[in-house]
């Protein structure tokens, strides 16, 4: 293999596994605005279960959407597991997929001791309802259904998190 198909190869491999923000801003990437009704929303979960949208009626829910391939996901997924781990009683809990092979989703939940109920989806149909590009993404989901969004970098760690979700439960 020549030098450069090795350095356009390599080249590729990086910009495929940036994911914060897809290249491009993550301001203008919603899809729903903080105050915004849920969408209606079905997923078939890694249990086989059904997850719905109608579900999350009465309680406060976290809805993270992530891809294992992607570097970010797999840095913030084990903070998501710590908050999960604290507040798993009191909030409900759905990672969705976004293009996200099931096999490697099942792997990588297993690899690192992950319990967040997760719903590895082929493609972006449920994502696009929340937003265009960049992953991961967290949304926060008042027991009125109104959806708050939050972009990694505002929730840093499982701390930060937790205190957030706090002011949701009050």
């Amino acid at each position: 293999m020549s030098r450069l198909l090795k350095i356009v190869i390599i080249f590729f491999a990086i910009g495929f596994a940036s994911c914060i923000t897809d290249g491009e801003s993550y301001s203008d990437s919603w899809s729903i605005a903080d105050g915004s009704k849920l969408p209606e929303f079905q997923v078939k979960t890694s249990n086989g279960s059904v997850f719905s949208s109608s579900d999350i009626s009465d309680n406060v829910a976290v809805i993270v959407f992530f891809n294992t391939d992607c570097i970010d996901c797999r840095k913030e997924l084990p903070e998501m597991q710590k908050a999960y781990e604290q507040t798993y009683t009191s909030i409900v809990w759905i990672a969705i997929g976004r293009e996200q092979d099931k096999d490697k989703a099942a792997h990588f939940w297993e690899d690192n001791k992950l319990t967040i109920p997760y719903a590895p989806q082929s493609d972006r149909k449920i994502y696009n309802l929340f937003a265009s590009k960049g992953i991961p993404r967290v949304y926060i989901v008042d027991n009125q259904r109104i959806a708050a969004q939050y972009a990694p970098d505002q929730l840093q760690g499982a701390d930060a998190l937790i205190r957030k979700l706090k002011e949701f439960i009050r």
